[in-house]
């Protein structure tokens, strides 16, 4: 009897066992597959919330802005290198500054005598939106072009910055654009490739990740000729303890390999020099730097099996935009075609090897106005009464319809301006 009342308990209590762990089982498996399914709905909500708020910012970055030229004050100057300085501006009228986009760059304009036309130029803001903060935009005094006659003085504006705007100067500048930003609601790896003062806008883009996307992994590939000529490195070491972040700087005036560091090369950046650091090509490549090395370096990516839509540049001058742009617009075998300016009484023959609109008006001695010669600025929009037209790239700024950017435009049939 005792034998067979033992075997009951143990009977039972095995079963209450195997009950309590199959229980305890099947409350794991279902907290799993809750856990599963709460973590694709708040996937799918935080891809929405992330979309809202990126509808959110845009409608306050374009209610915030400002139309026009605005006065502002350079409120410090900094020497960043020997040719390299970097201004902050804040508003004259003591009103606040709307945000903007990581990447975005501001436009000056610089009267001069009566008898000249306004000058108009693009920089990069080089530090990360902080309600706060002033505006920041970094310039280089650069030389003048190989071509200029002997004597020629250092490039205009960029001279001006340096010889004459100092702490308290007032200078006109038209709100942030541009569209070479950094894409807010991808999340894929990036890799910033700069050629001198071309690392500016990556600057902003750099500080932006560092602040809200720190997990994001990027990576900095800056061109410059010797150690001297490195820009905001303080900055970049400071950024780059954090485990997502690395850059590399190439020395195209090299002191011998064994002087290099761990993250420094030897010569211009190409993507031999990217493979030696990147697992893959499987990123989003944004390039900034001289238009030659930007062309350069586009071909390689393209070489390396990186798609077009992943590959993004900023063109700053017009030979950016005819030696980076020329594949949107295949010109080698374009028809001659007949550009008429009605105002000016002259109908011009434009052929392949007369360049841009711009270009064909200014050999001829038709005056257009014009700014930044990149498609950035908007200053040289002109109507166009009968005719089409192609940009050699996607300009930046935003003209009516019917006007036409003739700084980075050709013909496509015969046209007339008014």
């Amino acid at each position: 009897m005792e034998i067979w009342l033992s075997s009951i308990v143990i009977l039972v209590a095995v079963a209450t066992a195997f009950f309590m762990a199959f229980d305890a089982w099947a409350r794991m498996r279902w907290r799993r597959r809750r856990l599963a399914i709460d973590i694709e709905r708040y996937t799918a909500l935080a891809d929405v919330l992330a979309k809202r708020e990126a509808a959110i910012v845009e409608s306050r970055l374009q209610s915030t802005s400002w139309k026009g030229f605005r006065k502002l004050r350079v409120t410090r100057r900094e020497r960043e290198t020997h040719d390299v300085a970097s201004f902050y501006l804040r508003p004259h009228d003591g009103q606040p500054l709307p945000g903007f986009r990581p990447g975005q760059f501001l436009t000056f304009r610089f009267h001069h005598d009566a008898d000249r036309e306004p000058s108009v130029r693009c920089y990069s803001l080089s530090q990360a939106h902080a309600p706060v903060r002033d505006y920041r935009v970094t310039i280089k005094r650069l030389p003048p072009p190989d071509d200029a006659p002997e004597g020629t003085s250092h490039g205009e504006v960029s001279s001006y910055f340096h010889e004459r705007v100092s702490e308290g100067s007032v200078v006109e500048v038209a709100p942030p654009s541009g569209h070479f930003t950094l894409d807010l609601s991808d999340g894929r790896p990036a890799v910033f490739i700069a050629g001198g003062i071309g690392i500016t806008p990556f600057l902003s883009m750099l500080e932006h990740l560092h602040q809200h996307e720190p997990e994001r992994e990027a990576w900095l590939f800056h061109g410059v000729k010797t150690r001297q000529d490195r820009i905001a490195v303080d900055q970049l070491q400071l950024w780059a303890r954090r485990p997502s972040f690395h850059f590399v700087t190439c020395y195209s005036i090299g002191s011998g390999p064994e002087n290099l560091g761990p993250f420094e090369a030897e010569g211009f950046v190409t993507t031999d020099i990217l493979k030696r650091w990147l697992p893959s090509s499987n990123y989003e490549f944004y390039v900034c730097g001289p238009p030659a090395m930007m062309a350069s370096v586009m071909t390689q990516l393209q070489d390396w099996k990186v798609p077009r839509t992943s590959i993004h540049y900023e063109a700053f001058t017009s030979e950016s935009v005819q030696e980076v742009g020329a594949g949107t617009a295949d010109l080698a075998d374009a028809a001659p075609r007949q550009v008429s300016f009605r105002s000016a009484g002259k109908t011009l023959r434009w052929t392949p090897e007369s360049g841009t609109i711009l270009e064909l008006a200014e050999a001829h001695g038709v005056f257009l106005p014009s700014g930044c010669r990149a498609g950035n600025c908007g200053t040289c929009a002109a109507p166009v009464l009968t005719g089409s037209f192609s940009a050699l790239t996607q300009p930046e700024a935003t003209v009516e319809e019917g006007s036409c950017l003739v700084c980075v435009s050709v013909p496509t049939e015969d046209i007339e301006f008014a």
